[in-house]
């Protein structure tokens, strides 16, 4: 039934634009077919923002630095390119799915582990929209959720059963979450909880080796060829990428916000399932969610932006969500009055806590799906209360159903709003192309877009960049196009066209009119709302003077 279930959520989404960050991975994993060996030669998958932190440090631009994840994913994209003859949509996110199928399978194993009701807590992880949107994407989210989940699960039966090899391949899939990811680190952490709660801690020495040998090949790839670690070199530029906007207390606090309204937003029935079950326990939790969000509305502290740009039914909306989702983490952490003992929950509670600490702490923003690595961990804590509960089988099924119904509508909802929106920029890119058959189409763009408009030959335009000239196009979308035009070029461009991209569906997961920020809660604090706004906004220019004689950059690939 779960792979089943997973197949139906993913299949019919397999011929789905490339959107938000997967340009990036698919730009390294063409770069990986030119040369197999050397994952990060060149600059390939850098922002706008990327070059002005190379340049005020004096450097080349180049991938090594600027790309912060490891390249197990765009390995796996370029093997695929090169066996089905190019980067075909379909076949790319077909190369993807065995990782969805392998995260949905080693957490029904864990949940066999930690409750009674083990299909009911894996079917509400992979209906969720942060697993179902996320299954859709070809990023690092769900392959290093999987490999950390399947490690995880191999340890917990090696460390129970005493069976050492599986402690041992546990080791190696830790390893190759590590080089997916490497904020699947944290796994090793939860592992070493678990051997405390096991009192087992000799036995899991054996997941060192594993580990060790996976990622220490990727280290000695990285002083052999670079003659520094990756993961040294990209959090120097990570640091100075999100530098005075990502990790002081301010920013702290909006990702902490942003994750209740993500929880609560995404899994309402849940959290009212929770408020009711608990009998009023909770409530004052809600309470609490409630008048803290109120008071940031009225009190507009520095460093929230655009409070006050919401109405009403936002603040409601934004409100409702925290609390809920304040609620579902009150009743996963809350100590059940009864039911299981073994083994000990407090290394849920450890592993959840983790999980929500690493989103909140080291990931530059708020999103959903940056909360994917604390759903098993909540669904299975959610899934034990409802075991102590101890209530008649059938009502403990329609609540488990309530919770999975609730989030499979949702998540179809969603996953077509997404699939709309990234439709709409492969559709722009088309568009550009043919109406500007004879001067050079430029584009200021990140996201699909970009990965489009340059299959169409468009040139990607730096905010620095003055070297568009008389006949040229340029193209920028209001959402994603993160900067500007450099403000000589702007004063010789003339507004030609601005499009409003309508979307099929009335839902909203990135937009500043309807304050929804599915994958930032830079565009808004619900996690999506109920919207007719335009998907997109497009104005396109067109320059009408030449430019300034260049100068030459230092660098070949400024």
């Amino acid at each position: 039934m779960v792979i089943a279930l997973v197949l139906a959520l993913t299949l019919p989404f397999l011929d789905k634009p490339v959107h938000v960050d997967d340009v990036y991975f698919l730009e390294v994993a063409a770069g990986i077919l030119d040369h197999p060996w050397r994952p990060f030669d060149g600059a390939a998958g850098l922002e706008d923002v990327d070059y002005r932190v190379f340049a005020a440090s004096g450097r080349c631009p180049e991938t090594f630095s600027s790309m912060s994840h490891p390249p197990l994913v765009p390995y796996v994209l370029a093997a695929a390119a090169a066996l089905s003859g190019g980067f075909v949509e379909p076949r790319l996110h077909a190369a993807l799915l065995p990782f969805t199928l392998l995260a949905a399978l080693a957490c029904l194993s864990l949940a066999r582990r930690f409750t009674r009701r083990p299909l009911a807590a894996t079917l509400a992880l992979v209906a969720t929209p942060a697993f179902v949107l996320s299954a859709h994407s070809l990023m690092t989210d769900v392959p290093a959720l999987a490999l950390s989940l399947a490690g995880l699960a191999l340890f917990v039966r090696g460390i129970d059963a005493g069976r050492r090899r599986q402690v041992l391949l546990a080791g190696f899939l830790v390893g190759l979450a590590l080089v997916t990811r490497y904020s699947a680190a944290l796994t090793l952490v939860v592992l070493v909880a678990y051997a405390v709660a096991r009192r087992r801690f000799r036995p899991a020495l054996m997941v060192l080796p594993g580990v060790a040998i996976v990622f220490g090949a990727w280290c000695w790839q990285n002083l052999a060829t670079h003659g520094e670690l990756h993961v040294l070199a990209s959090s120097r530029h990570y640091a100075a990428f999100y530098a005075g906007r990502s990790f002081d207390l301010a920013a702290s606090c909006r990702k902490a916000w942003s994750a209740l309204t993500a929880l609560g937003g995404t899994a309402f029935a849940p959290g009212l399932l929770a408020l009711g079950l608990s009998r009023g326990r909770l409530a004052p939790v809600a309470g609490a969610a409630l008048a803290a969000t109120a008071g940031l509305f009225v009190l507009r502290p520095a460093g929230f932006e655009r409070l006050e740009t919401y109405g009403i039914a936002g603040v409601l909306g934004v409100a409702a969500c925290a609390a809920l989702g304040a609620a579902l983490l009150a009743a996963a952490l809350a100590r059940p009055a009864a039911g299981p003992s073994e083994p000990e929950p407090w290394f849920l509670r450890v592993w959840l806590g983790l999980a929500l600490l690493g989103a909140v702490a080291c990931l530059p923003f708020g999103a959903v799906r940056y909360l994917l690595p604390a759903l098993p961990p909540l669904w299975l804590l959610l899934a034990r209360q409802l075991d102590a509960l101890d209530l008649p089988a059938g009502q403990a099924w329609r609540a488990a159903a309530l919770a999975v119904g609730q989030a499979l509508v949702l998540s179809l909802a969603l996953a077509l709003a997404d699939q709309d929106l990234a439709q709409r920029y492969r559709a722009v890119a088309l568009a550009a192309r043919a109406s500007s058959p004879t001067g050079t189409v430029w584009y200021v763009g990140e996201w699909g877009l970009r990965y489009y408009m340059d299959r169409a030959g468009a040139r990607y335009l730096r905010s620095d960049d003055e070297r568009p000239t008389t006949g040229d196009t340029i193209v920028r979308p209001e959402i994603a196009g993160l900067h500007d035009l450099a403000p000589g070029l702007r004063a010789r461009v003339t507004p030609i066209q601005r499009l409003e991209l309508l979307g099929r569906w009335p839902v909203r997961l990135l937009s500043f009119d309807a304050k929804a920020g599915f994958y930032s809660h830079h565009w808004g604090y619900l996690p999506w709302a109920l919207s007719r706004a335009p998907l997109e906004r497009v104005e396109v220019f067109e320059v009408q003077a030449p430019a300034s004689p260049p100068v030459e950059p230092a660098c070949a690939s400024f």
